[in-house]
């Protein structure tokens, strides 16, 4: 959920500003216009200084990890999927930020507002030296991914699960791929063990904050929260982490 559009900042000026010209020439007086005008401009304020409050937790992120921040990034309603906010390597690995539309959570069509960003989440992702090559997903097994499952699949759609073997490890995370037996061979007691430790961080420093999801090629880790909550010290040590399990997994 990101800051308001132009209309949510300027709506009164938008939407009373024709009336109250109408009542202006109507009564001779600029009372209302000027009552409009001045109403508008206070509205702005809160949201301006929340869009400021942004650009300093991204600029803050972009100076602990070494990444380039977008200067030329709108922060006022819309998205770009081609100019992240934050790019560039962390430790030799390639990391952006940025906002991805996901339309399976807004079914409503009213919500499918040309490049809105409040239909779009903000997603970390470090990519891995080479792929996997296992069309690999990877998640961990709880309400909220159980509802992300049901919302993006459909109510009664069966999604694939695969079970390796390891009673736990099964009970932990859902996985996804287009070759069981390769999968299970990949998974090596030494890679669940880096894919439960990487966890046990996330469930310690940021539970309720990332739902993240071992991927084929990169670790992506969407923000579920509102961004006015987003803490740069926390993204910084989830992007180190994400950054050395990235190495990891592929080894």
């Amino acid at each position: 959920m990101q800051p308001g559009t132009f209309m949510m900042k300027f709506g009164i000026l938008v939407i009373l500003g024709p009336f109250a010209l109408l009542i202006s020439i109507a009564t001779w007086s600029l009372a209302p216009t000027a009552f409009c005008l001045v109403g508008g401009l206070l509205l702005s304020v809160p949201f301006t200084l929340q869009i400021n409050a942004e650009k300093a937790k991204f600029v803050s992120i972009a100076e602990n990890t070494n990444l380039t921040f977008n200067p030329d990034y709108h922060f006022t309603g819309e998205w770009n999927p081609d100019s992240p906010i934050l790019w560039g390597e962390l430790d030799g690995m390639s990391c952006l930020a940025w906002f991805r539309r996901e339309p399976h959570l807004h079914r409503n069509w009213s919500d499918h507002k040309l490049n809105s960003r409040r239909t779009s989440n903000l997603v970390f992702e470090v990519m891995y030296k080479r792929p996997i090559g296992l069309d690999l997903r990877l998640y961990p097994q709880n309400f909220l991914t159980a509802m992300s499952d049901k919302l993006m699949h459909g109510l009664f759609t069966q999604v694939q699960d695969i079970e390796v073997g390891d009673p736990a490890f099964d009970s932990s995370f859902k996985i996804q791929a287009r070759d069981q037996e390769l999968v299970r061979h990949f998974l090596t007691p030494e890679r669940k063990a880096e894919i439960s430790q990487f966890y046990q961080f996330l469930d310690t420093n940021a539970k309720l904050f990332f739902m993240t999801t071992v991927q084929d090629d990169r670790v992506s880790a969407i923000f579920a929260r509102d961004t006015r909550h987003l803490d740069p010290a926390m993204v910084t040590n989830v992007l180190v982490a994400m950054r050395q399990f990235a190495e990891r997994i592929v080894q």
